[in-house]
């Protein structure tokens, strides 16, 4: 579990397990086998506590108590029966890491430091990453026309759902309600929206909302929607001095990278291995399934799942601004870089010297305690959902929406290409559309008479749909079996899409999704699960804190 990986395990300043009727100064703690010392608390704050008030003694010691809390819990945890997933602990790929640490500590040289003048010179050559485009982050409510000669009954039902979100009823609720696009389940987010991302007459009303603001309903292809914006981030240029310390970072980063790369030199990956190209590993992750193998250097190996969840990891700082975004390509290169540094550490001797030997076996050791610990808590959540059946079943019946069958579209695509004559091949294809419509022509002799491709699409639902292009869900929602989307450009063709069958979402037995609400319900809980387990935990061994203690030391 991520949120528990920062817990470093520190067995080495544990002072020895053994019965103490009366603590000494230097204890803080005491539990049933053993107590823990004011100098391991007080390197664990050093390590992992940030911005504690040092003149505040009631935060201060609170932070003591935390971290002996911790400590117990990890020396408590490590001492229980083996859990049967601890062979998912990745001892190689720790070693590995291990190494490289220390191979780089000692072998790589530290590059020069990096000027003022350095900063503001990429500054100014970079100027544009530097600057992120207005957007929103838009929600909406969609109804589709039941009857297509009558619109003006599907904008009042909009407008009615509308005074209901103007009276206080949230919008996500009346979305889950009320809405008939696959976004309802998920109360209707639409997520972060920059200017091209919708068609024109939709963008012109969301960027016009201010903050909260809910749109009147307006017409989109095959119904109506209002849309909701919850945040505006207005077109803005972040100044030199707020951007000064990541670029430092950046380049200090880079001159790192050229030295590691001019250690590992000309030398040339194993035979068999796998390292993509720039062009390559574009394709590669845009097809690419969680499993695929994307890099792979001797036994190393880095599937397009690993790679997504650390780019997923990395976040940003400034979400919209390219020089915060993380870039995938580049952690790629990073790793594949890092694996020819492991070999060539390997070859040269390294992990075999014998205090290097020596140190590499004790991070193992620890990183290894660190791991185990993650997966043994990560267990006893677990155990502690499974058994609460009550609680499980009330989370499906409030959330049941998030566990349907997806809406799915079987589709074909008509298109022209562009051509010359865009207005003639506009023409053409709207009057074909027409007699498709009203079923006076069949699907391939409508292609024939065009000249028109004709592609049978198969089944997709919205993720799919998006795979294949961002625009397609947009114009596919609301269409009913037997009608077409309006034309539209893509990749410099002219397209219709029929949608010749389509699957409303359906409900699922809680038996059949149990696994994953399980997952989720743990998910949206765990700091309330951990919070039991530790205080379960700490009264089975007796915890017990000495602020007296503390107070001393802090004197």
């Amino acid at each position: 579990m991520r949120f528990l990986r920062f817990i470093p395990v520190l067995i080495a300043f544990l002072a020895p397990a053994c019965a103490v009727e009366k603590p000494g100064p230097d204890v803080v703690a005491s539990f049933e086998s053993g107590t823990v010392s004011l100098e391991t608390v007080e390197q664990r704050i050093r390590q992992t506590v940030e911005g504690v008030d040092q003149a505040d003694r009631s935060l201060l010691v609170e932070a003591y108590r935390n971290q002996a809390k911790r400590i117990v819990v990890e020396q408590a945890i490590l001492h229980r029966a083996a859990e049967a997933d601890e062979a998912d602990v990745p001892l190689d790929r720790i070693r590995r890491d291990v190494i490289l640490e220390l191979f780089k500590a000692e072998h790589i040289p530290a590059p020069d430091p990096i000027s003022r003048q350095m900063v503001e010179a990429f500054f100014e050559e970079h100027e544009e990453d530097f600057h992120r485009q207005p957007r929103r982050f838009v929600w909406h409510i969609f109804r589709r026309h039941q009857d297509p000669a009558q619109p003006e009954r599907t904008v009042a039902e909009l407008a009615a759902i509308r005074e209901n979100a103007l009276a206080g009823h949230g919008f996500a609720q009346l979305a889950r309600e009320h809405s008939q696009s696959e976004t309802r389940l998920l109360g209707g987010r639409l997520g972060w929206i920059y200017r091209t991302k919708l068609p024109p007459s939709i963008e012109d009303v969301v960027f016009s909302l201010a903050k909260d603001e809910i749109s009147a309903p307006i017409a989109v292809p095959g119904g109506a929607a209002i849309f909701m914006v919850s945040e505006v981030v207005p077109d803005t240029r972040l100044p030199l001095d707020d951007v000064r310390v990541p670029i430092h970072q950046r380049l200090i980063g880079d001159a790192w990278r050229q030295r590691i790369a001019d250690v590992v030199g000309e030398n040339e990956p194993p035979e068999d291995s796998v390292i993509l190209d720039q062009e390559g590993f574009r394709e590669a992750t845009q097809q690419a399934t969680p499993d695929d193998v994307l890099l792979a250097i001797e036994s190393y190996r880095l599937t397009a799942g690993e790679l997504f969840d650390l780019v997923t990891d990395a976040g940003s700082q400034f979400p919209g601004l390219p020089f915060f975004e993380p870039n995938p390509w580049q952690m790629y290169q990073d790793l594949a870089l890092d694996q020819m540094l492991y070999l060539h550490a390997v070859e040269a001797g390294f992990p075999e010297e014998p205090d290097t030997a020596a140190e590499i076996e004790k991070r193992v050791r620890s990183a290894a305690d660190t791991a185990v610990i993650d997966l043994r808590i990560e267990a006893a959540l677990r155990r502690a959902v499974t058994e609460d059946r009550n609680a499980v079943e009330a989370f499906f019946e409030t959330n049941h929406f998030l566990y349907q069958t997806p809406l799915r579209f079987k589709l074909w695509s008509l298109s022209l290409p562009l051509g010359d004559e865009i207005d003639r091949s506009t023409a053409r294809i709207r009057s074909i559309r027409g007699a498709i419509e009203t079923g006076t022509i069949d699907l391939p002799t409508a292609a024939a008479k065009i000249g028109a491709d004709l592609v049978d699409l198969g089944w997709h639902n919205v993720t799919s749909l998006n795979r294949l292009s961002q625009k397609l869900s947009h114009y596919v929602l609301g269409i009913e079996p037997g009608g077409t989307t309006i034309p539209f450009q893509l990749n410099h063709r002219l397209n219709i899409i029929l949608v010749e069958e389509r699957q409303e979402p359906q409900p699922r037995p809680l038996a059949e999704v149990e696994d994953q609400v399980q997952d989720d319900y743990m998910e949206r809980h765990k700091q309330q699960l951990y919070s039991k387990f530790e205080a379960d935990l700490l009264r089975d061994v007796g915890f017990t804190f000495h602020e007296e203690a503390v107070l001393l030391a802090l004197r």
